[in-house]
């Protein structure tokens, strides 16, 4: 009698044993792929936000007339020229490229937003077009002599300050839906911004 109950006494401590173990390798299951879930998650938040930033050009914006009306700034290239013009400009920086625009000109057509010509940066070292119209071929910056000036065989002005070229690029088309309406403005805005882009000079330092 004893016997039977001391094997039933081993049984059941065996069975709780059994349960014991089975309850903790679960357990342990669970934690291993919860924690698996929440790496995963993270590497993945990790890589969108990697893959944004690098996409993401560099950008600003900003009132290229100074608060006197004498000068236009591009601050972020620490530049100015002489400004006589009436209108109110603004620009957006995209990479190398500052390009202008007015609120007139954007209240006709959203589409004309910053459509007004552009300043394009370029490195000595650079390649850009004799025309300027597009920077992905031609010449080296560096070509041109390090001086104010105009490109070569053509009417586009542009300035050379502290190392680099600074080149107006025309809107190669006419914006809006109805470029019978945008397109004087348009270009008043594009001839303002030819004006003062072959005299840049270095900005003071505030």
């Amino acid at each position: 009698m004893k016997h039977e109950v001391r094997q039933k006494g081993v049984t059941q401590v065996m069975v709780i044993g059994m349960i014991v173990a089975a309850a903790l390798i679960i357990g342990l299951l669970v934690w291993g792929q919860s924690r698996n879930q929440s790496k995963s998650k993270s590497n993945n938040a990790a890589s969108s936000s990697s893959a944004a930033t690098q996409l993401a050009p560099h950008t600003a914006q900003g009132n290229a007339v100074t608060a006197d009306k004498t000068h236009v700034a591009i601050k972020e290239w620490s530049i100015e020229a002489s400004y006589t013009g009436k209108a109110d400009l603004k620009y957006t920086i995209v990479g190398n490229r500052a390009t202008f625009g007015t609120d007139q000109l954007t209240t006709l057509d959203r589409n004309c937003d910053y459509r007004g010509g552009s300043i394009v940066r370029y490195m000595p070292s650079d390649i850009m077009s004799a025309s300027g119209l597009d920077e992905s071929g031609g010449d080296q910056a560096a070509s041109l002599p390090g001086q104010n000036g105009t490109l070569p065989g053509t009417d586009i002005p542009y300035s050379y300050v502290d190392g680099y070229y600074y080149v107006f690029t025309p809107e190669p088309s006419s914006c809006g839906d109805d470029p019978s309406a945008t397109g004087p403005v348009q270009q008043q805005v594009q001839d303002q911004v030819k004006s003062f882009a072959g005299s840049f000079t270095a900005a003071p330092a505030h």
